[in-house]
């Protein structure tokens, strides 16, 4: 058998401490080192959603009065079918006012999206240029808050100054 020395005796504790806290090191220290960087991450997160929702806490009262205001222009009053009607004699009623000529009216059904529904109407008309642009004009300008949101000009013949026009006009709603 071998006797070690007293001095490599200090040097064998000495390396075996080395290797203990390196072991521990690798395979206590550094995963909870790493689990506390990502929760300070987390927490400086959350921090910031709590900032932004204190902000839209005190900013409350005055979204909602003017949420307000624009309640009654979008939100649905009736049934999809009642809309819909309403909204083809309101452009009726617009293109009435302009002395402009309905020559067709398409109404889609309703379209539900995320939070809101989507009505829409392809419309023909015959007008002159003075009267479509009036036209556009009161419907982009309505209370009901109507779009256009796309159109298509074609002279009616050549050399005439009667267009023929196709024009789809949204409308959308908070049910």
């Amino acid at each position: 058998m071998y006797r070690i020395s007293k001095k490599e005796r200090n040097l064998l504790y000495i390396a075996v401490i080395f290797v203990s806290l390196a072991i521990f090191s690798r395979a206590v220290l550094s995963p909870a080192l790493g689990k506390s960087a990502d929760l300070d991450r987390q927490i400086q997160l959350k921090k910031r959603m709590i900032e932004n929702s204190l902000y839209l806490l005190n900013q409350k009262e005055d979204i909602q009065k003017e949420s307000q205001k624009y309640t009654n222009y979008a939100r649905q009053k009736f049934s999809e079918e009642e809309e819909t009607a309403s909204l083809l004699k309101e452009i009726e009623d617009i293109a009435r006012k302009s002395q402009l000529q309905l020559t067709g009216l398409k109404p889609y059904s309703a379209e539900r999206k995320d939070f809101y529904i989507e009505y829409r109407i392809e419309i023909e008309t015959e007008s002159d240029m003075n009267q479509l642009i009036t036209f556009i004009h009161n419907l982009q300008n309505s209370e009901s808050l109507l779009r256009v949101v796309k159109f298509h000009i074609n002279p009616k013949v050549d050399k005439s100054d009667i267009l023929r026009t196709d024009l789809t006009i949204t409308k959308v709603l908070i049910p």
